[in-house]
């Protein structure tokens, strides 16, 4: 009888589960963006309306131009006829900094509204020397003065750029930390409202996997979710060619985002509570993420095989499956899970973190 009670209730749960998630499709949709593109407004190859017309011929619903220290406003401009597929172009700029002595230091900001200067927020010449000072009268050596001062006059640029999006409403990512080895968890930790970076970067400078010495980007969000701090996972191109089939091209990482609308508020609400996935490749059908249940399925193309994990704490894989649906009953020693989909050629699809509460 009790075994029976059990089985009813899981079974229950199961269907509420899949009501909910039902429930949520109807009101809201997935969208395919990229937030990462460049036009010959800084180091892109083409005008801004052909790196528009690229990603609306291969079917993108949303678009975030973000040339360096440009802001390129396309509010809330859709191309396409009324009566036909129309794409979103989100306003947007990447931040960047760099200085004598320190590495490239990139922040992008989404749906912004006036143009944020790049090496906002730097360290004068007087806080470097005082710091200086300050660290020679605690013994430091030299060569942990000079690592000390890196360390902090980056972490200033990030912060104040992060702030400064934040400020006008606008959605900070923080960019390929492995560009340059610029960074990693260690300084990211220090970041306060460094919600997202990118996980994946298609530009072939980037290094995601990281090398010998440095960690891969998605070892870098292991150490962040271990520590306890929520940050999103983003996938995105880093586009600059357009024109040939090599380097830094469009169309290599991606986002789905689930929301009400297709509008820069929609899709900036529905990326801060963490509903979307991202990707260079796999397509989801459906994604459910709670503390009580966790399932994906694939919309499986022909000829490619699957294979889904869920992974918690310390990049423990707590489930393992072969196939295009998958789910999981998280327990509360897990932490937190994320899943992570790889399919027979390689390319991938990641969900965004749940921490779990019971």
């Amino acid at each position: 009888m009790k075994k029976a009670v059990i089985l009813w209730g899981l079974v229950f749960l199961f269907l509420t589960m899949m009501k909910t998630d039902s429930y949520c499709r109807q009101r809201a949709r997935w969208f395919k963006g990229n937030t990462h593109a460049h036009t010959n407004y800084s180091d892109g190859n083409v005008p801004p309306l052909e790196a528009i017309r690229w990603y609306y011929d291969h079917g993108y619903d949303f678009l975030v131009i973000t040339d360096h220290n440009i802001l390129t406003l396309f509010t809330d401009f859709m191309v396409g006829r009324e009566k036909e597929r129309r794409m979103l172009v989100i306003p947007g700029e990447e931040i960047s900094s760099g200085s004598p002595g320190i590495p490239p230091i990139h922040v992008n900001g989404i749906g912004l509204k006036k143009v944020i200067p790049g090496n906002i927020g730097a360290l004068t010449e007087e806080e470097i020397s005082s710091l200086a000072i300050s660290l020679e009268e605690k013994g430091f050596s030299q060569e942990k003065i000079n690592e000390s001062l890196r360390f902090q006059r980056c972490l200033a640029l990030l912060q104040s750029a992060v702030d400064a999006v934040w400020k006008q409403g606008g959605l900070p990512i923080i960019n390929h930390p492995n560009f340059g080895f610029a960074f990693d968890d260690r300084m990211m930790k220090e970041v306060k409202n460094g919600k997202f970076f990118e996980l994946y970067n298609g530009h072939p400078d980037v290094y995601n996997d990281g090398d010998a010495t440095h960690k891969s980007t998605e070892k870098i969000w292991e150490a962040l979710l271990d520590s306890g701090q929520l940050i999103y996972g983003v996938a995105a191109d880093d586009a600059h060619n357009y024109s040939s089939p090599v380097g830094a091209t469009p169309g290599k990482g991606w986002i789905w985002v689930r929301a009400k609308e297709l509008s820069t508020q929609a899709i900036i609400e529905a990326m801060e509570k963490g509903d979307f996935y991202a990707s260079t490749g796999v397509t989801l059908h459906s994604l459910s993420l709670s503390s009580r249940y966790v399932g994906v399925k694939v919309k499986p193309e022909e000829g490619e095989s699957y294979r889904i994990r869920f992974i918690g704490r310390e990049g423990k894989v707590l489930k393992e499956t072969q196939g295009w649906q998958a789910y999981y009953y998280p327990k509360k020693e897990d932490g937190y899970i994320r899943i992570k989909i790889t399919d027979s050629k390689g390319r991938c699809a990641w969900s965004q973190p749940i921490f779990i509460k019971k």
